[in-house]
């Protein structure tokens, strides 16, 4: 038993020995060889043309440029989505019965669920819209937006609500739209 023991010292320590050896002759090895530099950065890219040229042939002046005085939008057409960003089209109320919108509309509901019932029902309500040709009248035009700016306030959409509060000319707010304006500055 003797005899495995010493055999066992003399086996560790030649392996120890092995692995000092081998520990000293790696720094040796990398200290004689030349030291080589990083490669440098890749170089940016570039966006931009290498010469910004004049265009080759001038710009066609040719055409009518009207000018005139620019209308206030009108009522029906404020709106915050349109048809190509998730909204509905301007021919949305077209063919309805205006009391049927007037009994409606605000019995929209304000707490939903589903995020994709609330979302279609504020783009519903974000839509600009032209009423009825049945009814035309300013009265009503006014009816309408205050409905569907208050739709979205009392749904929690006040920055919807502010936002389309924003777009509506200054003699068209109504005393309905100044509450609505000054309950959003509040909680916004």
């Amino acid at each position: 038993m003797t005899a495995s023991i010493s055999g066992w010292r003399q086996r560790s320590r030649a392996v120890a020995l092995l692995a000092a050896a081998t520990l000293w002759a790696v720094p040796a090895q990398s200290q004689d060889a030349p030291e080589q530099e990083p490669p440098p950065p890749p170089r940016p890219l570039q966006l931009l043309p290498d010469l910004l040229t004049a265009p080759a042939k001038a710009p066609d002046t040719s055409t009518g440029i009207a000018v005139g005085t620019l209308a206030a939008p009108n009522r029906d057409r404020i709106g915050l989505v349109d048809a190509q960003n998730g909204g509905f089209l301007t021919t949305l109320w077209q063919g309805s019965d205006l009391e049927t919108l007037r009994k409606i509309l605000p019995q929209l509901p304000t707490r939903m669920v589903s995020p994709a019932q609330r979302r279609l029902a504020e783009n519903l309500l974000l839509s600009p819209g032209v009423l009825p040709a049945a009814d035309g009248s300013s009265e009503t035009s006014a009816w309408l937006l205050e409905t569907r700016i208050a739709r979205l306030a009392a749904m929690g959409a006040w920055d919807d609500a502010l936002a389309m509060i924003e777009l509506v000319p200054f003699a068209d707010v109504t005393e309905s739209i100044r509450r609505l304006r000054a309950d959003a500055y509040l909680i916004v």
